[in-house]
């Protein structure tokens, strides 16, 4: 009788496992066993009663040879003892700061920490790490990583890379900062190397890399990622792990290490306390005035929240005291102005200009045009420093010396740093911010210069000080390519995406409504096709509502645009078409009514994905609709809001059509139910959302589901009535993912309601807001039951998809487009029974199974498994972070409660393939 297949591959791989573990302990047991003839041989010429008086002879020699050995011996072992010692002195010396601090993470963010660390200790050998945040949360990797990197066992050592370009190793810098750090407090250097060395050798030490954020601030955006790229691959090249933090702009795409985005969720509660503490500590006294005054600061729409930048507001307050006003007075006259960018420029004037506010009446002032030539050279240059000979050096000596009073100024209002050879030193901006500003006020005090700056591929601090020079000195001009035209002298062939934002945002800021006409369009349509996903995505964010944008966007996210754009940057259209309210809604509400008219006699089966083109024609504009309608009708009143609910139900009623229209549509407006929910989840909204009885009605009739499971996590977020129903349809006889996203979902709510912590970070601890953000970022923000049922899921629909397509490529090769063979037909099938079926594949449930998923053909109705699988299937990407924390999170027991719903460690392994 011959053994099944499936036994045969998990031998195979058992023996394989054990195989290799016989190699790693192959040197330990021949050193094991050398040693113990050893230790024989000295027992027995120790203990031999015949040799005790003999002076000649095997034993007597064997004897001797035993008292040498034994000496020896304790020789090596007081030596070894030494060196254990002092090496264990000096990492005590080392990691004491550490130990020692106090404080903990922010708690916002104290799962991701916790995940980090996980990351960093769970799996050898250790992995890299690199978290993409905005700058003011970088301070988070240097306080509280390092203190808690300490207590799990390891070494961590943190190094500034602000300062330094590509040709520098990482792994020398930290060499360096370690052995500076121990020797200074051993006075041995050494030990210090000594000591690096073996707890690297351990894989003991890892490097927190800071200042990424500063990197050649000046050069173009595709240059610093490569300078970013080479310090960080350094230390992949020499084993050494890291976790580094950097601006989604800059991160690299190294396959060796893991990425995970850290959110942006602001404290406004905690910012106003550490404001007026910097107040405080600054001499300000703290009355009730001043505190009505910083309660109002940050109660403002638009509120500031950059720490450095409320660094900058708190000393421009005590210039004002020392001018006569009233602290109160000065807090509500620096926070006057609604949007945070335009208060925030007024505040860096204020700093490096000081009582100078008014640029027009500063023309003749020396820090003004000193900085003015600082700042264009550094622009020209593309460096963040420049040299004093450089920029000094043919003035006349008068001239020098105003300069050099100057630069001392500035160096005073921190603006400028000096360093270098101190007979022609550095001159470096202090901060990235600074590098634009005065770029903006050399640039505004001879406009030539833009034509020079303004080129294709500019860097992203010559744009900011393009918006800035702009907000500087204001404009009537509404058109940006006017704007462009003029300041690059008529030459437009190379305008970028990135320039277009700076002018359109700049405008805005001075509250004048840009244009969007037909030279508009035409400029902006070149600029976006030949702009990244990152310059479009900015521009998507700035962009203020306005009916041309609105049919600019919608044309984004239908064919033949959707095809070529990204599912990240689709996501964002809709979003911010949903945002754009009314407007959008004005532009948009009779193409979706022609799109439901046609979709009457449309196919839009699965199988007619193959054979026909209503697809195309009506099915994906129809999907990008379902993501943007739920969220419309929350942004829209009365009778626009009713008409908006009715095409819902239309094209609700158009997805769940009796012939069973594709999957996919039904996800697609599910999913904008739960778009529209995450909001409302945040805040906490008592009243009930306007598109609720849609959700319930589509989830009383969804055929998929994956519709059901975010219907549920919808509902969830949105109110309690709508969990109840979403509760009670869970139980019934449901799929095991659904009954599990419920149960993570009612355990999510029980925390919001009991605990002092963020209501935002609690929630999505166990509900995702966006599973393709967390697939590509780690998921590391998500509890491990929820990661877990977010790894399955989409590794389900992967699979699915991945039977779509093998079938799309088979009827592509059979050369009859109006004719689906059997074999086409039963992979289309598969895939809808994947996505429809209240029951998991065999290869979820059984651990025999799982374990053999990728190697063996499947055997039961699903037909998803084996060999044809292996790669790249599905459409959503799993990015090697979110599947080594799946190799951790598969073990979790799940939260509903009951019968084991599906395998666990079996999937563990199988994401450990997955990954490698």
């Amino acid at each position: 009788m011959s053994m099944p297949r499936r036994l045969r591959v998990r031998l195979r791989a058992a023996f394989a496992e054990v195989g290799d573990d016989l190699n790693r302990s192959a040197n330990a047991l021949l050193v094991g066993l050398v040693a113990g003839l050893l230790g024989l041989l000295i027992w027995l010429g120790a203990t031999s009663a015949q040799a005790s008086g003999a002076t000649k002879g095997f034993l007597p020699l064997l004897q001797d040879q035993a008292v040498s050995a034994v000496t020896l011996a304790l020789i090596g072992v007081a030596a070894w003892l030494g060196f254990r010692l002092r090496f264990r002195d000096a990492k005590l010396r080392y990691l004491r700061p550490y130990r020692r601090a106090n404080g903990a993470a922010d708690p916002s963010h104290e799962t991701l920490v916790r995940a980090v660390l996980d990351h960093l200790t769970a799996v050898r050998p250790r992995r890299s790490l690199l978290v993409i945040a905005e700058p003011d949360r970088f301070a988070e990797l240097t306080t509280a990583l390092p203190r808690l990197i300490a207590r799990r066992g390891l070494v961590p050592v943190v190094v500034d890379v602000s300062d330094v370009d590509g040709a520098v190793r990482v792994p020398a810098l930290s060499r360096e900062a370690f052995v500076s750090r121990l020797a200074s407090a051993t006075g041995d250097e050494v030990r210090a190397q000594r000591v690096f060395t073996r707890e690297a050798d351990r894989g003991k030490i890892v490097v927190l890399v800071a200042g990424l954020d500063r990197v050649a601030a000046a050069k173009p955006r595709a240059a610093r990622r490569a300078i970013v790229e080479e310090l960080l691959r350094s230390c992949v090249e020499e084993r050494l792990p890291f976790v580094a933090a950097v601006a989604d702009e800059l991160a690299p795409r190294i396959s060796e290490v893991a990425s995970v985005r850290m959110g942006r969720t602001v404290d406004l509660a905690g910012l106003r306390a550490t404001f007026r503490a910097r107040l405080v500590d600054r001499g300000v006294p703290d009355d009730p005035a001043l505190a009505a005054a910083v309660r109002q600061a940050f109660a403002l729409r638009d509120p500031t929240t950059d720490p450095w930048y409320l660094a900058r507001a708190a000393d421009a307050v005590v210039a004002r005291l020392r001018a006569g006003q009233e602290p109160g007075e000065a807090v509500r006259a620096l926070f006057a102005a609604p949007r945070a960018y335009v208060r925030q420029l007024g505040w860096l004037r204020e700093a490096a200009l000081g009582g100078e506010h008014d640029l027009a009446g500063a023309r003749s002032s020396a820090v003004l045009r000193s900085l003015a030539a600082v700042g264009r050279l550094a622009h020209h240059r593309q460096e963040v420093t420049v040299r004093w000979r450089d920029a000094a050096g043919q003035l006349p000596p008068a001239d020098e010396l105003a300069f050099a009073a100057a630069v001392s100024t500035l160096s005073r209002r921190g603006v400028l740093t000096l360093g270098g050879d101190m007979s022609d030193p550095e001159l470096r901006f202090a901060h990235p911010d600074w590098l634009a500003f005065a770029g903006a006020v050399g640039l505004r005090l001879d406009p030539d210069a833009w034509a020079g700056l303004l080129t294709a591929g500019a860097p992203s601090a010559t744009t900011g000080a393009l918006t800035a020079a702009l907000v500087l000195e204001g404009t009537d001009a509404a058109s940006f390519v006017a704007v462009l035209r003029d300041l690059k002298r008529g030459e437009t062939g190379d305008v970028t995406l990135d320039m277009i934002t700076a002018v359109v945002v700049a405008l805005q800021h001075l509250g004048v409504r840009p244009r969007y006409g037909p030279p508009e369009v035409a400029a902006l349509d070149r600029a976006w096709r030949a702009a990244t996903d990152q310059a479009r995505l900015q521009f998507v964010a700035a962009a203020e509502a306005h009916p041309a944008l609105v049919r600019y966007f919608w044309g984004q996210v239908v064919p033949p645009r959707f095809q070529v754009n990204s599912y990240r940057l689709r996501r964002a259209v809709c979003a911010r078409l949903a945002g754009m309210g009314p407007v959008a809604w004005r532009q948009l509400a009779d193409p979706w009514r022609a799109l439901v008219t046609g979709a009457d006699g449309a196919d839009l089966s699965a199988v007619a994905r193959l054979t026909k083109t209503d697809w195309v024609r009506v099915g994906l504009p129809l999907a990008s609709a379902g993501w943007i309608l739920p969220s419309l009708a929350d942004h829209l009143t009365g009778a626009d809001q009713r008409a908006c609910l009715a095409l819902i139900e239309r094209v609700r009623e158009i997805f769940t059509a009796p012939y069973g229209p594709d999957p996919g549509l039904e996800i697609s407006l599910a999913e904008g139910f739960k778009f529209a929910s995450v909001a409302r989840g945040v805040a906490a909204q008592a009243t009930e959302p306007p598109w609720l009885d849609e959700a319930r009605a589509l989830l009383g009739v969804a055929r998929s589901w994956t519709s059901e499971q975010v219907l549920c996590q919808a509902m969830a977020l949105a109110a309690a009535d709508g969990f109840a129903f979403a509760a009670r349809h869970a139980a019934r006889d449901t799929h095991p993912f659904v009954r599990e996203a419920v149960a993570l979902a009612a355990r999510a709510r029980r925390e919001a309601a009991t605990t002092a912590s963020s209501r935002e970070w609690t929630i999505t601890r166990d509900i995702w807001f966006d599973d393709v953000a967390a697939l590509e970022d780690g998921g590391f923000h998500l509890s491990p039951e929820a990661h877990r049922l977010l790894a399955l899921s989409t590794l389900l629909i992967d699979l699915a998809e991945g039977s779509q397509d093998l079938a799309a490529r088979a009827h592509a090769t059979d050369g009859a487009p109006d004719r689906v063979s059997a074999e086409v037909r039963d992979g289309v099938r598969a895939r809808e029974l994947a996505l429809t079926a209240n029951t998991l594949p065999r290869c979820f449930v059984s651990s025999a199974h799982a374990a053999t998923m990728l190697d063996v053909d499947c055997d039961c109705a699903f037909d998803l498994c084996g060999a044809k699988m292996r790669g790249p299937v599905g459409h959503r990407q799993i990015s090697k972070a979110f599947a080594r924390r799946a190799e951790v999170t598969a073990g979790q027991r799940p939260v509903q409660r009951g019968r084991r719903p599906f395998a666990r460690r079996a999937l563990g392994h199988l994401w450990q393939r997955w990954d490698d």
